[in-house]
Parts: C-alpha cells; sequence; structure tokens
C-alpha cells in the first residue's frame, strides 16, 4: 500500500489531476490499493477548487482505494469527476469536504459511473455529504453495495444529493 499525504506547510494543492490526451482526446487512469490524505486546501488566495485528493477528466478506475481527510473549496472534497468515466471499487471514502459533494462531485460531463464496495462516509457539504451528483442527460450511475453513512450536508443530500444539468441522470441504489 502507497500513502500520498500533502504536507499542509507547503500550501494548498491537490494530490492528482488526471486530464484528457491532447492529441488522442482519451486516456484511463487505473489506481490500485493507495491512500490519498489531506489534499487540496482552502484557507488562502491559492484554495483547491475541485478535487482535494483527485480531479479527474478521463476515465478514472479506483480499486482499494482511501480516500480521506481532503479538502476542496467548491467540488469534490475527496474526488471532482468532472468528464469521462468514473469506476470505483472496494474504496473507503471520508473524512473529506467541499460546498459539493463531500467526497465525491460527479459532474454533467461524465458519461457513466459505477460505485461498488467500500465506504463512504464521515464527509461533509453543503450539497451531498457522501455524493453530489450535477447530472447531464440519462446519464447512468450506479452505486451498488456501498455503506453510506454519517455524512453531512447542510443544504440537501446528507447521503447522496442528486441535481440535474440537462435531463435526468439514471441514479441506481441497490445492495451488493
Amino acid at each position: 500500500n502507497i500513502t500520498i499525504t500533502r504536507n499542509a506547510a507547503e500550501g494548498n494543492f491537490r494530490l492528482l489531476r488526471a486530464m484528457p490526451n491532447v492529441q488522442t482526446g482519451s486516456y484511463t487512469l487505473t489506481i490500485k490499493n493507495m491512500t490519498l490524505k489531506g489534499g487540496g486546501g482552502v484557507q488562502g488566495n491559492n484554495a483547491v477548487i475541485r478535487g482535494g485528493a483527485i480531479e479527474s477528466e478521463i476515465k478514472l478506475v479506483l480499486n482499494g482505494c482511501t480516500i480521506r481527510d481532503n479538502t476542496a473549496e467548491q467540488y469534490g472534497g475527496g474526488i471532482a469527476s468532472t468528464a469521462g468515466t468514473l469506476d470505483i471499487v472496494n474504496c473507503a471514502i471520508f473524512g473529506n469536504e467541499a460546498w459539493y459533494g463531500g467526497g465525491i462531485y460527479i459532474g454533467p460531463n461524465v458519461t457513466s459511473a459505477n460505485i461498488s464496495g467500500g465506504s463512504i462516509h464521515h464527509n461533509t457539504a453543503l450539497w451531498g455529504g457522501g455524493i453530489n451528483i450535477l447530472g447531464g442527460a440519462e446519464t447512468p450511475i450506479n452505486v451498488i453495495g456501498v455503506h453510506i453513512y454519517l455524512n453531512q450536508a447542510e443544504v440537501i443530500g446528507g447521503g447522496v444529493a442528486v441535481t440535474k444539468n440537462d435531463g435526468s441522470p439514471q441514479l441506481t441504489l441497490g445492495e451488493g
């Protein structure tokens, strides 16, 4: 297991940013058994806006990871997936904070998201303490067998908040 931790004395910065390849327009990033801790930061003039630990605009696959104690000023204290696809398997996402999606923010340009196993807990946000989904038209989002508990939201959706952008995201919640 590898752990990446931000040293707060070094200032605000996200731990990982995954962007598409300029030439091909695509990319896939798979991360297994890694802990991302303490990323982001909201103090001062250089606040991290999206994704305290991870901001992604590509196909992102997380397996057996821990995303904890990260902050973003606006979107996705732990993870901000703003385009591409998102697959999270057996991960623990906790102690993260942002305005939208304390644990995970799924933006309107994400074409699909699948979260299975693991847990999303003790995250804080204004909208969607655990997960905030600002889905695009007919975006399939599946959350299966995930323990979502003790998340807090000041406005709506302590566990999960779904807001629509264009159309209605297709959210499926179920037991694994």
